[in-house]
């Protein structure tokens, strides 16, 4: 029966690690992101080729060789035929259409061909030297087998895979490597296109820098498919979101509401395997060159653009579940690639990137990016705006002070630092203390003084105050530590002293505290309208909703729990 093939399919998972690989709901997983595991491992493969006793090789030998060679390049070609007839990909072309075929055809000696970091050191823009990622380092899986030993991971993959042999376990792996953020499913449809394709609008849209200008495409049988999933959404129905992805498999507007309705009936392993299914099917619509432009930081897709929003939320939910299983380093290598795409960041992204640099150990990169990407954004059109600093908002102030406080030489630096963002942002250290739920005495007399005590009443901008409740959310954790509380504590003194001394400090170049105070009058107006409404606060953190959003079309009635989604 082809409906039960395709259908729901329910792995026994033993291994205890299992559950990182395909699941976000553990909440714990961040935590035990944190040990260290073994170091990847390396096999070695010894070439038996044919050698005498005495060690000498034979013109026999050789000869045998170069035919079990022969005979393995004909196996490839033959994999690269069967995946081609499987699912429609070629995946015998450029590597360079990968964006990391540069770097690896160097490895392998052919040629001199420039690496993607050589690249984007290039470019004249500084920002875009930030956003470089290695795009065969983007999957959990890679990170987990440095945070806990590559025989837990291929034990894990082994349980998984057990049920394969011969070609067919090669064409599985044929298809892992060649996908940048998830693996194609044997329970999934034969990928087809659906009307889907991107476009290269602008070759160079910007000389000095190389960047170009994508756009996802619709063609009529895609249009046709958007119009049935807002007559299903319209519905108010979510069963007819199931029946719809049987009628089209890789509709990603309809994949990425169903990964959503799953996510929020508490269907976490289910949710994460649709929202993979989107990226694969994202990925499969891509241009030739868009990967190796995107992992340069040289490809921008608009993100105003409807048949470019799926791309952007896919990437974003990614992101969240990466953080929330505990891989920090993938979530901000994947964070930077959504934001080189449109550093007008429509999905909020910097409101975490820099959570994501301090909890994988990548401080020097913080500080950098924080003096750097806010002075010189790319907007389109071949031009470049200004943006101000990211040190102006509450998360970026106290993130940039922490990367000084573990890499500067001077803690100096680190107080400075740290108490000009206490000094233009209170109200973000007293939500985070909130957060923390500290109620020691100290705490508690730091919390007393005007400055903290009034600072959410003094607050007249309702956008600051929305970033700094996200800030709060997302960061609190970093300072939860004895010594980093403590030398918050020490920082946050000096800040009262200075208040109530009104004279000016030498740590901060002869201001007083009533120079912040008129630096955040003016960087952040009067209003109570909140530009930053769109960024939502349940996405950054770790307790997962169970909810859907009241305004949600879908939010008065429940999908079926397990409903088959294939045919």
């Amino acid at each position: 029966d082809e409906g039960e093939d395709e259908g729901v399919v329910v792995l026994k998972v033993e291994n205890p690690f299992a559950a990182l690989l395909g699941s976000d709901e553990d909440e714990d997983a961040e935590d035990a992101g944190e040990e260290h595991g073994e170091e990847n491992e390396s096999i070695a493969r010894v070439d038996a080729a044919a050698t005498t006793s005495g060690g000498k090789k034979t013109k026999r030998g050789g000869k045998g060789r170069r035919r079990r060679s022969a005979a393995a390049d004909a196996d490839e070609d033959d994999l690269d035929a069967l995946v081609r007839e499987v699912t429609g990909v070629d995946v015998s072309g450029v590597k360079g259409a990968s964006g990391v075929g540069d770097i690896e055809a160097r490895e392998g000696g052919g040629g001199e061909p420039t690496s993607s970091s050589s690249v984007a050191s290039m470019a004249p823009n500084a920002a875009l030297r930030l956003l470089v990622v290695d795009l065969r380092k983007m999957k959990a899986e890679d990170e987990l087998k440095r945070l806990f030993g590559s025989r837990v991971v291929a034990n894990v993959e082994a349980e998984e895979n057990g049920r394969y042999s011969g070609r067919a376990s090669a064409l599985k792996q044929k298809l892992r490597s060649k996908t940048t953020f998830a693996t194609f499913r044997d329970a999934w449809s034969t990928y087809r296109s659906e009307g889907i394709h991107m476009e290269l609008c602008k070759d160079v849209s910007d000389p000095s820098t190389g960047m170009s200008e994508y756009a996802f495409v619709w063609k009529p049988e895609y249009e046709e498919a958007q119009f049935h999933f807002e007559v299903a959404v319209a519905s108010h129905d979510p069963n007819r979101l199931f029946h719809l992805v049987r009628d089209y498999p890789w509709h990603l507007e309809t994949i990425l509401r169903i990964s959503e309705l799953y996510h929020y009936s508490g269907q976490a392993q289910e949710s994460s395997e649709m929202l993979e299914r989107c990226l694969y099917a994202c990925e499969r619509a891509w241009h030739p060159t868009f990967a190796s432009a995107a992992s340069n930081g040289l490809a921008r897709l608009d993100s105003s653009l409807p048949a470019n929003k799926p791309l952007f939320e896919a990437l974003f939910r990614h992101v969240i579940n990466l953080t929330r299983r505990g891989c920090q380093k993938t979530a901000l290598d994947t964070a930077k690639f959504l934001l080189g795409l449109d550093h007008t960041d429509p999905k909020g992204v910097l409101c975490c990137i820099d959570y994501f640099a301090l909890r994988c150990g990548e401080e020097h990169w913080l500080i950098d990016f924080a003096q750097t990407f806010g002075d010189s954004r790319y907007v389109g059109d071949g031009e470049w705006q200004s943006h101000g600093s990211l040190l102006s908002f509450p998360g970026f102030a106290y993130s940039y002070a922490m990367a000084l406080y573990v890499t500067a030489d001077d803690i100096a630096d680190a107080d400075a630092a740290l108490l000009q963002a206490m000094l233009t942002h209170p109200y973000a250290w007293s939500a985070v203390l909130s957060k923390i739920e500290a109620n020691d005495a100290e705490t508690k007399e730091i919390l007393a003084h005007e400055h903290f005590d009034f600072s959410n009443c003094a607050l007249a901008c309702r956008s600051l105050e929305h970033l700094s409740d996200v800030f709060a959310t997302r960061h609190h954790a970093l300072w939860k530590p004895e010594a980093t509380m403590k030398w918050a504590k020490k920082v946050a003194k000096m800040a009262i002293n200075l208040i109530d001394s009104t004279k000016p400090s030498p740590l901060l170049d002869g201001l007083t505290a009533a120079d912040f105070t008129a630096i955040t009058l003016e960087s952040w107006l009067d209003g109570a309208e909140n530009a930053y409404a769109h960024i939502i606060i349940d996405d950054f953190q770790d307790v997962v909703k169970r909810q859907l959003p009241e305004d949600d079309p879908l939010a008065q009635r429940q999908p079926v729990a397990g409903g088959d989604d294939d045919d």
